[in-house]
């Protein structure tokens, strides 16, 4: 959502949607959202770690860059966190 949200701030990239459906090629807003994220760019990696001691301070590091991305990703994570 906050990727969508970051993306839908530019003037570029709704000039880009709106340029599509006039064109007739209408897309569902999860479409808009996947967009959005290639847009960001948004790298996944995959670290293994020997001790939780390590694990933790991964997920911290992780946590604290995404929550620089937007206030939607910081809530969906504390949510998530929550839930474990």
């Amino acid at each position: 959502m906050a990727a969508l949200d970051r993306a839908l701030a530019e003037v570029r990239v709704i000039e880009e949607n709106h340029a599509a459906v006039r064109r007739g090629q209408v897309a569902r807003a999860s479409a808009w959202a996947r967009d959005a994220i290639a847009w960001m760019r948004v790298e996944i990696r995959w670290a293994e770690c020997k001790t939780s001691v390590e694990a933790v301070a991964l997920k911290d590091a992780a946590v604290q860059l995404l929550l620089c991305m937007g206030p939607g990703i910081g809530w969906q994570l504390s949510v998530e966190s929550q839930h474990r």
